[in-house]
């Protein structure tokens, strides 16, 4: 029974080994995707969902870091520089450069500035809204008391100088000068790409209207 040559004429079959084997590696592999990291699956479907094209560019993380509380003040001088270089087009309905050297793009530029505050907290964005209304209201406001007020087609909009004369022409909006068009245009615009419904919170309606 012992002898060695037995096993000429009964061999020994090693199908059932590697299935074992394989079921092993099934089960190990199985338990490795269960402990993975919940950011390594969201981060793994974010890259089918872009490669399939149900992703959306302008609301989407793409990286993240620690905050930076100085940038809505960093982005609002920008936006302010940039707005005394644009010019609104009827033609395209958007901000175009004044000057042929001037490598800057009105829709291109919120974009980009929407892109950035979309990978830090909402408040930032909020908070860099409420900037530009401030500076858009306060500059309104100015010329208000310069010539007697401001009149729209729902009333009037500022207080008027008391050492002016009250019955001088108002200041309509149509009249705003062109860089504060701007501003108000990035208002609008920030606000459509953030999807918060209300741009009024920050710009009068009167002035929205006038853009």
């Amino acid at each position: 029974n012992d002898d060695p040559d037995d096993d000429a004429f009964f061999p020994i079959d090693d199908d059932d080994d590697d299935d074992k084997s394989r079921v092993d590696s099934s089960a190990d592999k199985t338990a490795s995707a269960d402990k993975k990291n919940p950011k390594d699956v969201l981060a793994e479907l974010s890259k089918l969902l872009d490669a399939s094209g149900f992703a959306d560019p302008f609301d989407t993380i793409y990286v993240s870091g620690e905050p930076l509380d100085g940038l809505p003040v960093a982005l609002v001088i920008v936006l302010l520089s940039a707005a005394q270089r644009l010019d609104y087009d009827h033609r395209i309905g958007s901000l175009v450069k004044r000057k042929l050297g001037t490598a800057i793009d009105g829709y291109v530029l919120v974009v980009g500035a929407h892109t950035l505050l979309k990978q830090f907290h909402p408040s930032y964005t909020k908070q860099l809204l409420a900037y530009l209304g401030q500076y858009v209201c306060s500059t309104v406001q100015a010329l208000a008391n310069q010539a007697g007020g401001v009149q729209t087609a729902t009333g009037e909009y500022g207080t008027p100088h008391p050492k002016k004369n009250n019955n001088a022409k108002k200041f309509a909006p149509d009249d705003l000068p062109p860089d504060l068009c701007n501003v108000a245009w990035f208002v609008d615009h920030l606000c459509r790409l953030g999807n918060i419904p209300k741009p009024s919170e920050f710009v009068p309606d009167e002035i929205l209207a006038a853009l």
